[in-house]
C-alpha cells in the first residue's frame, strides 16, 4: 500500500517467537494439496495445555515472481517453502490473542526506532535519510517508488515511523 493505507504485520519471525514463549502447544503442517497452479498447505496450532486446535489453509501460488538468478526448479522449491511459512506463520498469528500479538509488533517496532534514533543522534536525521535511501537504491528500489508509497514530496519529510517500516521492508 501507499500513503496511510500501508500494510504491515508480524514476520515471520515474530510468528516463531510468539509460539515458542507461548508454551506447551505445537504446530503441525498438515498433508500438501497440490493443484496444477497451486500448492495448499494447512497448519494446526495446538495449545496442549487447554486443547484449542486452530487449522488453517493457505493457498500458494505456482506462479509467484521470484527475484534472483535461480533456475526455473530452485524457484519453485522457494515458492513452495514461502507458503510453508505463511501457513505456519498465519495459524500461530490467528491462534493466539491479538493482544499478545499487536503488543510483540510494538516491541519490536520499539527496538527497531530505539536503534534509529541511536543514528540520528549520532549521524543526524538527514544521513539516516540519505542511507536507508541508498541501500533500497543498490536493492533496486528507487527513491521515487519510496517517497510514493509514503507520500511524501522529498527525502526530507521521511519521518523516523516511516524509517522503522522500511526497515523491516
Amino acid at each position: 500500500g501507499a500513503g496511510t493505507n500501508r500494510i504491515e504485520g508480524p514476520s515471520k519471525h515474530l510468528a516463531m517467537a510468539l509460539g515458542r514463549n507461548w508454551g506447551n502447544s505445537a504446530v503441525e503442517l498438515g498433508a500438501v494439496q497440490e493443484t496444477a497452479d497451486a500448492w495448499i498447505f494447512t497448519a494446526s496450532f495446538i495449545d496442549l495445555e487447554t486443547g484449542f486446535t486452530l487449522s488453517r489453509q493457505f493457498r500458494q501460488s505456482k506462479g509467484w515472481t521470484i527475484y534472483g538468478n535461480f533456475d526455473g526448479e530452485r524457484k519453485e522449491d522457494i515458492r513452495f517453502q514461502i507458503g510453508q511459512t505463511k501457513a505456519v506463520r498465519n495459524v500461530i498469528l490467528n491462534a493466539l490473542p491479538t493482544w499478545l500479538v499487536d503488543k510483540a509488533l510494538d516491541v519490536a517496532k520499539g527496538g527497531v526506532r530505539e536503534s534509529l534514533n541511536k543514528r540520528i543522534a549520532k549521524e543526524g536525521l538527514p544521513a539516516v535519510q540519505q542511507a536507508a535511501i541508498g541501500k533500497l537504491e543498490k536493492l533496486g528500489v528507487s527513491k521515487d517508488d519510496v517517497l510514493r508509497v509514503f507520500d511524501r514530496a522529498t527525502v526530507a519529510g521521511l519521518t523516523v515511523e516511516d524509517l522503522v517500516l522500511l526497515s523491516g521492508n
